[in-house]
This record gives structure tokens, sequence and C-alpha cells, in this order.
């Protein structure tokens, strides 16, 4: 799992505290990901479903870091 990925299954989304299975399928350059949270934690694993995003590592990076926003990311094109 790319290194990335495996701190946001593993850091928890403190925010979403609902019961319900929140899943978003996305690919980081040629590799699917499901990304599934559940009570605040959430996994993330590879898949061969279809992505509903798909974006560079770049841009995964910039957005786990904080550098830009995802509406920033949108409007340039970036996902």
């Amino acid at each position: 799992m790319h290194a990335t990925l495996h701190l946001l299954a593993r850091t928890g989304f403190p925010d979403l505290k609902r019961r319900v299975v929140e899943t978003l399928q996305f690919a980081i350059e040629d590799t699917t990901w499901e990304l599934a949270v559940r009570d605040g934690h959430g996994t993330c694993t590879a898949t061969t479903g279809t992505p509903e995003l798909r974006f560079a590592r770049t841009t995964l990076s910039a957005l786990y870091l904080g550098a830009t926003t995802a509406t920033q990311i949108a409007r340039a094109d970036l996902v």
C-alpha cells in the first residue's frame, strides 16, 4: 500500500462518527483503491473496481499535506 494511503487509513477520521460505512474508489496513477470509513476510522485496500476519482501521487500528497484544497485541485483539472 502506498505510504500516504496507509497513514490516511491509520490516522482516523474523527469528524465521521456515523455508523454508516462510507466508501470511495479512487485511482492513483494505475492502481485503484477503496477507502472505507466507519465509526471515524478508515481502511484502504487495492481493488479492481472502477474509480470515482483519478489523480497523480503529487495531487494526493498536496491534499494530505494541506498545501492546497480539494476545490483548488478540481478547478485546476487535476482530479
